[in-house]
């Protein structure tokens, strides 16, 4: 089983999620989402674990169908 160390930040209208660490051991990650929590100075982060049971496998609606990029109205410069 995997256990990934997830990083959330909140914001004032949003919050994101970040795969911080990851360990295959259980104690493990528990230690670590306390340390980081510790060592954590700012007050809008918080460290959580989440266990895998099964790896992710991607599958053909998970595939990116569109992989142009838009083009940006930047001016020349020279």
């Amino acid at each position: 089983m995997t256990y990934l160390i997830i990083r959330e930040k909140t914001y004032s209208n949003d919050n994101k999620f970040y795969v911080h660490d990851q360990t295959n051991d259980k104690d493990m990650a528990l230690d670590k989402v306390r340390g980081y929590t510790l060592a954590n100075s700012e007050e809008k982060v918080r460290y959580i674990s989440l266990n895998l049971e099964s790896p992710l496998v991607l599958t053909r609606e998970m595939i990116v169908k569109d992989n142009r990029q838009l083009e940006l109205p930047f001016p020349e410069v020279a």
